[in-house]
C-alpha cells in the first residue's frame, strides 16, 4: 500500500464569493449531493487507495458499506484506467498520483416501484433520496505531481506540490470515459448569474440514475448548489489562492440553525469573541459566541460529522465518545472560522479550536458539552 501522503484532503468549500481570486470567465452550477465525501486514489505503482474526508481508509474499513456492495472493486479498475489515460495524453506525469473526489450517497429510495437492494447497507444520509443502492458521484479530479526529491540532492525533502485540479469539463469527460459517474452542470453563465440561480429545487440525481420521481408528498429537495469556475484559476493551481468554489444550501440543510435571524443580524455588528473591543463588553461578546455556538449544535452538523467518520456502532462506547468529541471540535472550528474566538496571544491562537473555546469561555465549553451530549445520545438511541 502506498503511504497516506499520496492523498490530499479535499479543501473546504466557501459559503461566499469573498475568497475568489477571480470572478470573471464562465461559471457552472452543479447540484450539491447530500452524502459523505469520498475519494479514490491511483498511485504510480498501480496501487489504489480509498479515503473519507478524515483520511485514507484502512484495508479493513468498510466505510458506509462501500465494500459490502462491491463499490471498491467497481472503482479500482476505473480509477486506474482514468490515471492511465491522463498519463497517456500528458495531463499527468508518469510518476503522478491521480485522485477523484466525490460523494458517496444513496442507500434508500422510497418509491413503490423501486425495490430495495438485497443486502443493502442503509442510507448514507437522510432527508434526500437518490438511489436504493450506494452510489459514487465524482465532482473533482486532482493530480499530485511528483516532487522528485531523489533528483534534487537536497538535505531536506522538497515540500510536496499542491494538488493540481483539472478544469471541470476536462475532469468530467475523463471520468465518464473511464466509466465513473460525474456531477452534471445545471447552469453555465457569469458568476452573478450562477449566484442568482434558484437554490431550492427537486434533486436531479434520481432521474440521472434512471429512477422515477418520488410521489408529490415527498418533495425530495436538493441540498443546494455548488458554484464553481469552469476553468481552474491560475493562482489556485499554483497553491496561492482560492479555487473559487462556493456552496449554497437551502435552510433545511444549513449547519447553522438560527432561532431569531433579526437578533443575529443586530448582534453581528459587535466585536468578535475577543471581548471588550469596539466598545463591546465581555458579556455582550460572550453572548454572541453563545448564540452562534447554539445555532451550530443541530442534527445537520451532526450528520455532516458522521459522514466524515462513517457509521458508529452503538455498542462501541469509545467510538460513541469519539463521535461526541468530533462533534464538539466541529462546532468549535466553526466559531474560529467565524472569527468569534479571537486569541489574546500567539500561543493561544495556535491551540486547537476546542482548547481555544475552553481557554476563553470555560462556561460555554461546559454548555457545548451538555447540549452536544444530548444531541448525540438522541441520535444514537434512534440507531439502536
Amino acid at each position: 500500500m502506498p503511504p497516506a501522503t499520496d492523498w490530499s484532503r479535499y479543501p473546504k468549500i466557501a459559503e461566499s464569493s469573498a475568497p475568489c481570486s477571480s470572478t470573471t470567465g464562465e461559471w457552472i452550477c452543479t447540484e450539491k449531493a447530500h452524502g459523505a465525501n469520498f475519494s479514490s486514489v491511483a498511485a504510480p505503482a498501480g496501487n489504489v487507495l480509498f479515503a473519507s474526508r478524515s483520511g485514507v481508509l484502512a484495508d479493513s474499513d468498510n466505510f458506509f458499506g462501500f465494500k459490502s456492495v462491491g463499490l471498491d472493486s467497481f472503482l479500482e479498475s476505473r480509477i486506474c484506467a482514468l490515471r492511465e489515460e491522463l498519463v497517456r495524453v500528458g495531463i499527468a506525469g508518469a510518476d503522478a498520483t491521480v485522485i477523484i473526489y466525490g460523494e458517496l450517497c444513496g442507500g434508500h429510495y422510497p418509491h413503490a416501484d423501486v425495490p430495495a437492494v438485497n443486502g443493502g447497507v442503509g442510507p448514507v444520509q437522510r432527508g434526500i433520496w437518490y438511489s436504493p443502492t450506494l452510489c459514487f458521484i465524482g465532482f473533482d479530479i486532482a493530480v499530485l505531481d511528483s516532487s522528485n526529491d531523489d533528483e534534487t540532492g537536497a538535505a531536506e525533502p522538497a515540500a510536496a506540490p499542491p494538488p493540481r485540479f483539472l478544469d471541470f469539463d476536462v475532469a468530467r469527460a475523463a471520468a465518464i470515459a473511464a466509466g465513473i459517474r460525474f456531477t452534471t452542470p445545471l447552469l453555465r453563465g457569469t458568476l452573478a448569474q450562477c449566484l442568482d440561480a434558484e437554490v431550492r429545487f427537486a434533486s436531479t440525481i434520481p432521474a440521472a440514475l434512471g429512477l422515477p420521481p418520488l410521489p408529490a408528498e415527498v418533495p425530495n429537495l436538493a441540498e443546494g448548489l455548488v458554484v464553481r469556475p469552469a476553468r481552474e484559476p491560475a493562482a489556485a493551481s499554483a497553491g496561492r489562492g482560492s479555487r473559487g468554489l462556493i456552496k449554497r444550501k437551502i435552510p433545511e440543510f444549513s449547519e447553522k440553525q438560527y432561532s431569531n435571524e433579526e437578533w443575529r443580524s443586530a448582534r453581528h455588528g459587535m466585536a468578535s469573541g475577543g471581548g471588550g473591543g469596539g466598545g463591546v463588553s465581555w458579556a455582550e461578546a460572550e453572548d454572541l459566541v453563545r448564540y452562534e455556538m447554539l445555532a451550530a449544535i443541530n442534527q445537520q452538523r451532526l450528520d455532516a460529522v458522521v459522514s466524515k467518520v462513517g457509521q458508529v456502532d452503538t455498542d462501541d462506547k469509545p467510538a460513541c465518545r469519539q463521535l461526541l468529541r468530533d462533534f464538539m471540535v466541529d462546532v468549535a472550528e466553526a466559531l474560529v472560522e467565524d472569527g468569534l474566538l479571537a486569541a489574546r496571544h500567539v500561543a493561544e491562537a495556535a491551540a486547537p479550536p476546542l482548547q481555544q473555546l475552553t481557554a476563553r469561555h470555560p462556561l460555554l465549553h461546559e454548555e457545548l458539552e451538555k447540549h452536544s451530549r444530548t444531541l448525540v445520545a438522541r441520535f444514537l438511541r434512534r440507531r439502536m
